[in-house]
Protein backbone atom coordinates (compact mmCIF):
# COMPACT_ATOMS: atom_id res chain seq x y z
CA UNK A 1 0.00 0.00 0.00
CA UNK A 2 1.42 3.60 -0.95
CA UNK A 3 2.04 6.20 1.51
CA UNK A 4 -0.76 9.23 0.90
CA UNK A 5 0.61 12.16 0.71
CA UNK A 6 0.23 13.55 4.27
CA UNK A 7 1.82 10.47 5.76
CA UNK A 8 5.58 11.14 3.60
CA UNK A 9 4.97 14.62 5.42
CA UNK A 10 5.09 13.04 9.15
CA UNK A 11 7.45 10.43 7.79
CA UNK A 12 10.12 13.28 7.26
CA UNK A 13 9.36 15.67 10.44
CA UNK A 14 10.14 12.66 12.52
CA UNK A 15 13.09 11.98 10.02
CA UNK A 16 13.92 15.47 10.28
CA UNK A 17 13.42 15.84 14.41
CA UNK A 18 17.28 14.41 15.49
CA UNK A 19 18.89 16.55 12.83
CA UNK A 20 17.24 19.90 14.05
CA UNK A 21 17.73 18.75 17.67
CA UNK A 22 21.61 17.58 17.12
CA UNK A 23 21.37 21.15 15.39
CA UNK A 24 20.32 23.09 18.07
CA UNK A 25 22.48 21.14 20.59
CA UNK A 26 25.68 21.68 18.32
CA UNK A 27 24.44 25.71 18.35
CA UNK A 28 24.17 25.65 22.22
CA UNK A 29 27.91 23.81 22.73
CA UNK A 30 29.44 26.64 20.62
CA UNK A 31 28.43 29.67 22.08
CA UNK A 32 28.31 28.15 25.85
CA UNK A 33 32.40 27.72 24.25
CA UNK A 34 32.92 31.14 23.33
CA UNK A 35 31.10 32.57 26.43
CA UNK A 36 33.79 30.30 28.65
CA UNK A 37 36.30 31.67 26.44
CA UNK A 38 35.13 35.18 26.92
CA UNK A 39 35.03 35.13 30.34
CA UNK A 40 38.65 33.57 30.70
CA UNK A 41 39.95 36.39 28.21
CA UNK A 42 38.51 39.13 30.82
CA UNK A 43 39.88 37.32 33.59
CA UNK A 44 43.06 37.71 31.84
CA UNK A 45 42.68 40.95 31.04
CA UNK A 46 41.51 42.03 34.94
CA UNK A 47 44.64 40.50 36.10
CA UNK A 48 46.85 42.84 33.66
CA UNK A 49 45.09 45.91 35.12
CA UNK A 50 45.74 44.77 38.40
CA UNK A 51 49.40 45.26 37.39
CA UNK A 52 50.56 48.62 38.17
CA UNK A 53 51.13 50.51 35.45
CA UNK A 54 54.62 51.57 33.04
CA UNK A 55 55.57 51.95 29.78
CA UNK A 56 56.41 48.51 29.21
CA UNK A 57 53.15 47.70 29.98
CA UNK A 58 50.93 50.21 28.48
CA UNK A 59 50.12 48.09 25.12
CA UNK A 60 49.05 45.57 27.31
CA UNK A 61 46.83 47.37 29.26
CA UNK A 62 45.34 49.27 26.05
CA UNK A 63 44.14 45.72 24.85
CA UNK A 64 43.37 45.07 28.33
CA UNK A 65 40.65 48.10 28.82
CA UNK A 66 39.63 47.13 25.10
CA UNK A 67 38.48 43.51 26.42
CA UNK A 68 36.76 44.94 29.68
CA UNK A 69 34.57 47.41 27.63
CA UNK A 70 34.16 45.48 25.25
CA UNK A 71 32.30 42.40 27.38
CA UNK A 72 31.06 44.79 29.99
CA UNK A 73 27.00 45.71 29.68
CA UNK A 74 28.43 49.63 30.88
CA UNK A 75 30.93 50.85 28.75
CA UNK A 76 33.83 52.49 29.56
CA UNK A 77 34.08 56.61 29.48
CA UNK A 78 36.83 57.80 27.74
CA UNK A 79 38.23 59.66 31.06
CA UNK A 80 37.73 56.07 32.64
CA UNK A 81 39.49 53.99 29.61
CA UNK A 82 42.52 56.72 30.00
CA UNK A 83 42.72 56.30 33.85
CA UNK A 84 42.74 52.43 33.26
CA UNK A 85 45.24 52.54 30.80
CA UNK A 86 47.67 55.22 32.11
CA UNK A 87 47.17 54.94 36.24
CA UNK A 88 44.62 53.13 37.84
CA UNK A 89 45.04 49.91 38.81
CA UNK A 90 42.60 47.76 39.56
CA UNK A 91 42.21 45.90 43.45
CA UNK A 92 41.42 42.50 43.33
CA UNK A 93 38.21 41.79 44.03
CA UNK A 94 38.08 40.02 46.59
CA UNK A 95 39.37 43.13 48.46
CA UNK A 96 37.75 45.26 47.16
CA UNK A 97 34.50 47.08 49.29
CA UNK A 98 31.83 48.04 46.74
CA UNK A 99 30.96 51.15 48.22
CA UNK A 100 30.19 54.81 46.92
CA UNK A 101 32.91 56.24 49.44
CA UNK A 102 35.28 53.73 48.12
CA UNK A 103 35.22 54.07 44.40
CA UNK A 104 34.47 57.69 44.83
CA UNK A 105 38.03 57.71 46.42
CA UNK A 106 39.87 55.67 44.19
CA UNK A 107 38.35 56.59 40.63
CA UNK A 108 37.54 60.20 41.76
CA UNK A 109 35.51 62.26 39.28
CA UNK A 110 35.87 59.95 36.30
CA UNK A 111 33.27 57.99 36.80
CA UNK A 112 30.64 60.54 37.93
CA UNK A 113 29.76 61.63 34.14
CA UNK A 114 28.32 57.92 32.72
CA UNK A 115 27.05 56.42 36.11
CA UNK A 116 25.62 57.09 39.30
CA UNK A 117 26.90 54.62 42.24
CA UNK A 118 24.55 53.88 45.18
CA UNK A 119 26.23 52.81 48.17
CA UNK A 120 25.76 49.52 49.44
CA UNK A 121 22.49 48.71 51.63
CA UNK A 122 22.63 46.55 54.61
CA UNK A 123 19.52 44.04 54.85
Amino acid sequence: MAMRPYEKGIAFAIALVPVVTAWIAGRYADASARRDANVRLVEVAVGVLQQPPSSATRVMRVWAVAVVDKYSEVPLGDAARKALTDSIVLPAASSFPWDAAHVEKIFGGICRDTMTIEPRRSH
